[in-house]
């Protein structure tokens, strides 16, 4: 690679170097690691569990992973929506964070199949 840093194949040079400069923002990881109550706009960390989430100030049931309200999803605790037509100033930034979110929360589930299968 002519970058000179460390592997990172399939992914070309400019590619890791557009994703650092995301991932490099000084608030993307607060970004990343919280969202706005869609009721209130209240920050909210999610730490453990399933994607339905209540905020504890409006009361306010959404879906962790698209924001929208748990009632209108077929399933409350599943979503795999990512709306292409949105835009946003930063659209690449956006994407990110959803599929870092995405990301983390199979490897969430993934380890909480391998503790109950332990067990």
């Amino acid at each position: 690679f002519s970058c000179g840093g460390p592997p990172h194949e399939p992914a070309d040079c400019a590619a890791v170097d557009r994703w650092n400069t995301v991932v490099g923002t000084s608030g993307f990881w607060i970004r990343s690691n919280s969202k706005p109550c869609p009721g209130c706009r209240v920050p909210i960390e999610k730490n453990q569990g399933c994607n339905h989430m209540e905020c504890t100030s409006c009361g306010f049931h959404f879906c962790w992973v698209c924001l929208a309200p748990v009632r209108s999803h077929l399933e409350p605790h599943f979503c795999e929506r990512y709306d292409a037509t949105t835009t946003s100033e930063n659209e690449e930034e956006r994407r990110a964070l959803f599929f870092i979110d995405r990301y983390m929360l199979h490897g969430e589930a993934e380890t909480f199949a391998n503790n109950t299968l332990g067990q």
